[in-house]
């Protein structure tokens, strides 16, 4: 844990190091100074910078990204990234998340801070346009899946078709003749899932600010994802979005899993610096 000991600097260990740069986790419509507490990556002081009505929540650090071959080190600092990142936007009701290791370095003896507070009053109108635009909103993931078995039987040719075309022929030609209608099957499958995608979307689409798509058809534990969404939303569009979307599993025979509420990462495009 590094203790703070004076202006741009910290001890550590009982050497001093200078900290000669700006750890930024998000932009918020506020520069009050507020002291967030020491929620930060290994255990740092998180505060608010900035002097005008657009602020960034940051820890001083060194001018160096956060390394380490450690992957439970590098899951400690994403997951203190994302607490203090939700810490904040629960206090205001609205964020830009940056990504992690977002750093600002001092530069020409301009302390790193004076850099980010120079760089928030050029982008002062677009960030709190931003802000304003999503005030109240959250992130939700939507993942939807079929049963892969199900959805094979239901899509490619039955195999009593191919069986009986296999017994009119060599066994060579019969081989070739399965693979082909096996090959056809998958089409109709991944066809049939690009249909049933795009009317989840449009579904959801009516009940939600902006819907982000990712349309990999991937097996898991024999489910194929029909469907993975990011999707921007209020806390009054919600029930609406829920029930639609409660609606379409059971229609359809399918697994729908929503996670959020989050703070809008997907959906702004701030960066600092």
């Amino acid at each position: 844990m590094v203790t703070i000991a004076g202006p741009g600097c910290a001890l550590t260990d009982g050497l001093e190091v200078t900290l000669d740069g700006c750890y930024v986790y998000c932009i918020v419509p506020s520069s009050d100074g507020a002291y967030l507490g020491v929620l930060g990556l290994d255990g740092a002081p998180v505060y608010v910078a900035g002097e005008g009505a657009v602020g960034a929540v940051v820890h001083d650090c060194r001018a160096a990204p956060y390394q380490s071959a450690d992957a439970n080190v590098c899951r400690d600092w994403v997951l203190a990234h994302h607490r203090v990142v939700e810490a904040a936007w629960r206090r205001w009701g609205t964020v830009l998340p940056l990504a992690f290791n977002t750093i600002i370095q001092a530069e020409d003896k301009e302390p790193a801070v004076q850099r980010l507070d120079r760089w928030l009053d050029g982008e002062h109108d677009a960030l709190a346009a931003q802000l304003k635009a999503l005030y109240g909103k959250a992130e939700y993931g939507v993942q939807v899946s079929a049963d892969a078995s199900k959805l094979a039987a239901q899509t490619i040719t039955p195999r009593a078709v191919v069986e009986a075309t296999g017994r009119a022929q060599s066994p060579g030609l019969a081989f070739l003749q399965q693979r082909r209608t096996e090959r056809l099957g998958r089409r109709e499958t991944y066809s049939h899932l690009a249909s049933l995608a795009g009317v989840i979307c449009q579904r959801i689409a009516r009940c939600a600010d902006a819907v982000r798509v990712e349309r990999k058809h991937e097996t898991v534990d024999n489910r194929i994802a029909v469907l993975n969404a990011t999707c921007l939303l209020s806390a009054e569009q919600y029930g609406k979005f829920a029930a639609a979307l409660d609606q379409i599993a059971t229609a359809n025979d399918l697994e729908v899993i929503i996670t959020g509420p989050m703070p809008p990462y997907s959906f702004c495009t701030t960066a600092a610096g």
